[in-house]
């Protein structure tokens, strides 16, 4: 497997174990913050590949210094100095670069942001719990970039309202990793894209971002629609191929779909495809089913 992949849902998923128990650190005003600098940054250091996807998204790239290891897209990210992995950059180098900026995640990188800040370099952390709250993410480093049109404009044509609630909706189950098998929560953006797309999050009633389950739990839930965060590959589907999973509803009535790792499990820009695919396999109307 590429480790790059990890930058996706299964990054996610190998810290999703630590957010079961874990919550997020004191909360900063990242919309006042980025106000603060008077003028468009433009020595960034991004510490989240979704992130950086958002600065090259609003054509701000060449005021990227750096980011990381697994900041793999747009391909011309890959070219930038990296400063080390997600969850453990190398404070050091980041000190040493001199930014005027450096964008964090506020529930994954509170021990980072106080090292940071310490000496004395200005973070901007974000909240990304929810879709709401990825528009706010890319309408802030809209401006703290001065790329304020940009980020009107990329947001400007987004539907993330929510469906109208129904007695039918389908119930679904977004696997996040297999072994062990995690599924996001109420509390993350993820169960906001299923609500979006018309859909009803089996996982919905763990008041967490993401949870570790297991075969009962699909066999209580039974899930209508089971959709794998990743590239089709047979280690991904381990869970589904299973014997004893074969009597879940969605396993059973050929309802497995794939949605790109980079896309559901990034809290940037390319989430709104990802939702827009979900809306697709919820309506029965295309998607990525493999039965």
């Amino acid at each position: 497997m590429n480790d790059r992949r990890m930058a996706g849902p299964l990054l996610m998923a190998a810290l999703a174990v630590a957010l079961v128990a874990m919550t997020a650190g004191p909360r900063s005003d990242a919309t006042v913050e980025s106000d603060r600098i008077g003028c468009p940054a433009t020595r960034i250091v991004s510490l989240s590949p979704a992130y950086t996807e958002i600065v090259f998204a609003l054509g701000a790239g060449e005021q990227l210094l750096a980011d990381t290891d697994y900041c793999d897209y747009p391909a011309v990210a890959r070219d930038k100095p990296h400063v080390g992995g997600f969850y453990n950059p190398d404070i050091e180098r980041i000190v040493a670069l001199e930014p005027d900026a450096v964008l964090a995640d506020r529930a994954f990188h509170q021990p980072v942001i106080a090292r940071l800040r310490a000496a004395g370099i200005r973070v901007w952390d974000f909240d990304t719990g929810s879709l709401s709250d990825i528009a706010g993410t890319i309408d802030a480093i809209g401006r703290l970039t001065g790329r304020e049109p940009a980020a009107a404009a990329l947001l400007a044509g987004v539907d993330t309202a929510r469906r109208p609630a129904a007695a039918n909706r389908p119930r679904v189950f977004v696997q996040l990793q297999s072994q062990p098998l995690i599924t996001a929560g109420r509390q993350s953006y993820i169960d906001d894209l299923i609500s979006a797309a018309g859909g009803a999050n089996v996982a919905g009633e763990k008041q967490r971002p993401y949870t570790v389950c297991d075969i009962e739990d699909l066999y209580r839930w039974q899930p209508d629609i089971y959709i794998i965060a990743g590239k089709p590959s047979s280690s991904d589907r381990a869970f589904v191929d299973r014997p004893a999973a074969r009597d879940i509803r969605a396993v059973a009535s050929g309802r497995v779909y794939w949605i790109d790792d980079d896309l559901i499990g990034r809290p940037g820009p390319r989430v709104y495809e990802a939702l827009a695919e979900m809306r697709q396999i919820i309506g029965q109307t295309g998607g990525n089913s493999e039965r």
